[in-house]
Parts: C-alpha cells; sequence; structure tokens
C-alpha cells in the first residue's frame, strides 16, 4: 500500500504529512517536520480528536497509537477515524474549522 496525501487541519509548521489505510477504519500516519511542529501536533493528538482530510474525505481522528519517536524530525502513529460531514464555512480556500 502506498502513502498519500493527509491533511490535519488547524496544524501548521509540519513539512509532510501522509496516511495510508492499514484496516477499513484506520490509518497509518507519518509526519515529518520540525521538533516544534511535531510537539505542537503531539499536544492536539493528547487533547482530543482532530479533524483530517484524506483522498477528498473529512475525517475525525481518535484513538491514537504512537510507532515511533524516535526521530525529532518523524512521527508515526495509527488513528481510527470516523467519517464527518464538513460544517465550518470555507474562506478565501481556507478549510480550516475552528480550533478545538
Amino acid at each position: 500500500m502506498a502513502f498519500h496525501a493527509l491533511r490535519i487541519f488547524a496544524v501548521s509548521g509540519v513539512t509532510s504529512c501522509t496516511a495510508q489505510r492499514s484496516k477499513a477504519e484506520c490509518l497509518d500516519v507519518l509526519i515529518l517536520g520540525t521538533p516544534e511542529a511535531l510537539r505542537t501536533v503531539a499536544q492536539r493528538m493528547m487533547l482530543g480528536p482532530l479533524d483530517a482530510e484524506f483522498n477528498g474525505e473529512q475525517f475525525r481522528l481518535t484513538r491514537f497509537t504512537v510507532r515511533n519517536q524516535g526521530d525529532r524530525g518523524r512521527l508515526v502513529f495509527r488513528a481510527d477515524h470516523e467519517a464527518v460531514e464538513r460544517s465550518y464555512p470555507v474562506a478565501n480556500g481556507c478549510a480550516d474549522p475552528p480550533a478545538h
């Protein structure tokens, strides 16, 4: 299986964010970026679900299992996901929902 682009809303500063389906309800996620950006992502993961887009579908990522934190510039995790309807306005081409 190949990794494809994943967009996690309301998260910035990452160099690359990709994912692949490991099961029908799970995504394996690889994020590359600065240690500060990855720390922000990890903090958001601890606070609750993350809203994301993968292959044109909106998802809420939940139940995170961190797989690798050995490299300060890389975060690898598995997350369950559930489909969600976009319930926030798109303004100026930006579809980010309000911060949690």
